[in-house]
């Protein structure tokens, strides 16, 4: 447990990640719908090199062994969650 709470009090991410200190979450339905058909729109257009997927809270990396797309026994364990991976899980309609 000591280990878990050093790593959350380190700023060391900071060096190549000073912008997650930035991220709030939005709280103005428009603006949140606003954004959401920006990503469907991109998603659309192909256009995935800067969008990154992430779980919707902190996540214990260590105690899991990858994430599913799928609801499936048989479904692929991927290491990380990429944008491309959980397209082609869906069916991804560009290819």
């Amino acid at each position: 447990m000591r280990g878990i709470a050093r790593s959350v009090q380190s700023t060391e991410y900071r060096k190549r990640f000073s912008f997650i200190d930035d991220l709030r979450a939005e709280r103005d339905p428009s603006r949140a719908e606003e954004l959401n058909a920006l990503l469907i729109e991109a998603l659309k257009a192909g256009k995935t090199e800067r969008i990154h997927m992430a779980p919707p809270e902190p996540v214990d990396l260590e105690g899991i062994d990858g994430f599913t797309f799928a609801d499936r026994e048989d479904a692929e364990v991927h290491q990380d969650l990429e944008i491309e991976e959980f397209l082609k899980t869906l069916g991804d309609p560009r290819r």
